[in-house]
């Protein structure tokens, strides 16, 4: 039944005449005319598909007249068979044409005729020509890598930093150090102020760190160099851009006494941090951050490489058009992000509205620049018959899972409901393509 109904389909495409007239850039009017055999066809079959399932009083079921399925349902007849028609003549047109999307379709002004010739028109939009440049054997400069023996000292010293332990000490406080305080000061916030604004303005015990950034402006200055059981006074100045909206822009006097001074006492020995690392010995620890440390290099070294590509390709295309409705569509996702990065309060709505004009340009531009690389990626994989194959696609999908913490089918219903699909998919493709153009490239370290 599967392939009578695929060779009918293929047959109605065929039949299908379609005549395109570019009316602007990636944009056509088609004008498409299904001759009158192909229309009977049509409706003789959803006249059928309709009396299979329709129950009538006093018919059996599959057993109503034709006559009167035609007479009672004759209003969805005619919608399902244009529907039909429609379909039939965008999958047509998707095989000779880039499509990218219909915009327009006359269907509630003509409607189709059981034994006459069925046209309509549509209006499409089409991937821009691109005339791709020569990418294989480019060369590709990238900045040097990190020196891996600097990073495997580091990052050993920051470990000896971070599970260093903690310790009690009666010398004068210096950078570095917690302190273990209790505060007041001349701010009083409103009742209904929040804990954390109270918390800025009185606590009984808080540690505050010697360290950037700051918790209270000023702090840093005045608290080091004392000891355990002084007392402290001093102004904060506190910004504008305070992260505390009820203290940013005014001037409160701290009194902070100092109860203790806890500081870090370093690990000298290296098999203590392998103890406390869990590792056999301070040479595996040594190994697995080696390890590590060649793995990020190599990978930013491919994506440097990546990044660079693009550039040198988007240079050689130059400018192209892009379809319309495509690029209105990713513009208004691109300020949605904008927006969402830059409006936390009521006043950032105000300052934004102010200023939609010059976000509305940062959109577009970037939703130029992004459609760009798609197009021009999605040519070369044609060109080079690169697809993204359905274990690469759920490997993705499995990688998201374990670092978001979903389960699988969870994180694909996410996905789905949110219409990343194809965003996933056009980033993997994009992926596959710089590595397949890299891995001709001759690549230079500068």
């Amino acid at each position: 039944m599967k392939g009578g109904s695929d060779m009918s389909a293929d047959s109605l495409k065929s039949a299908i005449q379609a005549e395109y007239q570019e009316t602007a850039p990636c944009t056509l009017d088609v004008s498409v005319k299904v001759p009158a055999q192909e229309v009977e066809k049509a409706f003789n079959d959803i006249v059928k598909e309709v009396a299979r399932e329709v129950q009538i009083q006093g018919f059996r079921k599959g057993k109503v007249p034709t006559a009167i399925i035609k007479t009672r349902f004759a209003k969805n007849i005619v919608e399902d068979a244009a529907k039909q028609l429609q379909n039939a003549a965008i999958e047509k047109i998707q095989g000779e044409r880039e499509l990218v999307a219909v915009t327009a379709l006359d269907d509630g002004k003509k409607m189709p005729e059981a034994d006459k010739e069925y046209s309509f028109k549509l209006t499409i939009e089409v991937a821009p020509e691109i005339k791709l440049p020569d990418y294989k054997k480019l060369t590709v400069e990238v900045p040097k890598s990190e020196d891996a023996a600097k990073m495997l000292e580091e990052r050993i010293a920051n470990l000896k930093d971070i599970y260093a332990d903690d310790v009690k000490v009666d010398t004068e406080s210096v950078s570095g150090d917690m302190l273990k305080v209790s505060y007041e000061t001349d701010f009083v916030p409103a009742e209904d102020a929040s804990p954390s604004l109270k918390r800025m303005a009185k606590a009984d015990e808080a540690w505050i760190w010697l360290h950037d950034p700051e918790y209270v402006p000023g702090a840093n200055a005045a608290l080091t160099g004392v000891k355990a059981g002084e007392t402290k006074e001093f102004t904060a100045v506190f910004p504008a851009d305070w992260r505390e909206s009820g203290l940013a822009g005014k001037t409160v006097k701290y009194t902070v006494k100092v109860n203790e001074i806890q500081r870090k006492k370093p690990i000298t020995d290296d098999a203590v941090l392998a103890e406390k690392l869990h590792m056999e010995s301070f040479d595996k620890l040594k190994e697995e951050i080696a390890k590590s440390i060649d793995a990020k290099i190599k990978n930013d070294r491919k994506n440097a490489a990546r990044e660079k590509v693009l550039d040198i390709l988007m240079e050689k295309v130059g400018e192209i058009a892009l379809p319309k409705s495509i690029l209105e569509g990713e513009t208004e996702r691109e300020f949605s992000k904008i927006a969402n990065q830059l409006v936390r309060s009521e006043a950032d709505v105000e300052k934004f509205k102010a200023e939609k004009e010059k976000h509305l340009a940062a959109a577009k531009k970037e939703a130029e620049k992004s459609l760009k690389r798609f197009f021009v990626v999605r040519k070369i994989a044609d060109a080079e018959k690169l697809e993204v194959s359905k274990e690469e696609f759920d490997t993705q999908i499995k990688q998201m899972s374990s670092y978001f913490g979903y389960k699988e089918k969870d994180m694909l219903k996410a996905i789905r409901q949110n219409g990343a699909i194809g965003e996933i998919h056009a980033d993997l493709l994009t992926g596959k393509v710089l590595d397949h153009i890299v891995a001709t490239a001759e690549i230079k370290e500068v």
